[in-house]
């Protein structure tokens, strides 16, 4: 899709090839920041197309409670829009913010036209209805592709966005060309914010996908049957070393709190390390990617508008 100025509508996702692999001795770490300064140099250069007469593309992001790692995605969400010239503006509730409450400013955002897109951060406090909170964003303006509306267009397949989480990892895969069709991934979570709409996403890739969540029995079994591991629970003492298959593709996506205060993803690392084909770091590996894909779906949200806008509709 073209706007009149020629800009085009970026990144409508194809499996495409570009270099991301960074090689340490003796092992292979798939390192997500040099994918997401590509994604962001990307943006800025199609953003630079556009005439000055252009407002940028604002992120409404709300905030729920002083959670401090929600606190860090939300500054790097933010810095990573404004590297590109879009505007960021944080609503901030306490963690006692009712359902309603959190609704209304939904939907103060909704009709808003300053605002390009909607991020609700999560996690959020135990008395909030996510999905009920998630399906009240109006489907154009929902960067993390998670309404219905854009999870139905994902499972049917027409879709040019997808959350970001999922969009990162395919994009991981992409950037050291493993080929999708066919292979065994195994998905460990299974989240509507990453495990459901990532298997989704590599069935579209004619990957074949085995989906394991809590109750999964024998975990062991479908783990060892993986040529892609892809791993999203939050939990590093899940998933044992010995399990883990050689030669194997691992995207660790879990990020977790050691006893030493470190951060450390789902999968022990430096256990599996000499033997996985690639495996990505925590942190460095999924989360910087995942960042530039919300500047990436505000872009597409942005041109979208700009489309409707150009042909008169609503």
């Amino acid at each position: 899709m073209q706007l009149s100025d020629g800009a085009s509508v970026p990144f409508m996702l194809e499996y495409r090839k570009f270099s991301g692999v960074v090689m340490a001795k003796n092992t292979r770490l798939l390192s997500g920041k040099h994918i997401a300064s590509r994604v962001i140099q990307t943006i800025r250069h199609e953003w630079q197309k556009f005439d000055d007469d252009y407002c940028p593309p604002r992120l409404g992001i709300i905030q729920v409670g002083d959670d401090a790692a929600s606190q860090v995605y939300i500054n790097r969400k933010t810095q990573a829009c404004h590297s590109v010239g879009f505007e960021t503006v944080c609503i901030h509730l306490p963690d006692t913010a009712s359902q309603q409450t959190i609704l209304s400013k939904i939907h103060e955002l909704n009709h808003d036209d300053s605002i390009t897109g909607i991020l609700l951060q999560l996690p959020l406090p135990p008395q909030c209805f996510i999905s009920d909170l998630l399906e009240a964003i109006a489907p154009h303006k929902d960067v993390d592709a998670l309404t219905p509306t854009n999870m139905g267009r994902l499972l049917a397949g027409n879709y040019d966005l997808l959350p970001c989480t999922t969009a990162a990892i395919l994009a991981l895969l992409q950037s050291s060309n493993v080929d999708l069709p066919g292979k065994r991934v195994v998905m460990v979570g299974a989240s509507a914010l990453v495990g459901k709409p990532t298997a989704i996403a590599l069935l579209h890739h004619n990957a074949t996908i085995t989906i394991c969540h809590s109750l999964t029995k024998d975990l062991r079994f479908h783990v060892q049957q993986a040529q892609i591991l892809i791993v999203a629970i939050g939990n590093p003492n899940v998933i044992q070393h010995e399990w883990i298959p050689e030669n194997c593709v691992v995207i660790d996506v879990g990020i977790n709190r050691a006893r030493n205060n470190q951060i450390v993803g789902d999968i022990p690392t430096e256990r599996v390390i000499d033997k996985v084909s690639l495996i990505t770091p925590v942190p460095g590996g999924v989360g910087p990617v995942t960042v530039a894909y919300v500047v990436k779906n505000l872009f597409t949200l942005f041109c979208r508008k700009r489309i409707r806008d150009s042909a008169g509709l609503t």
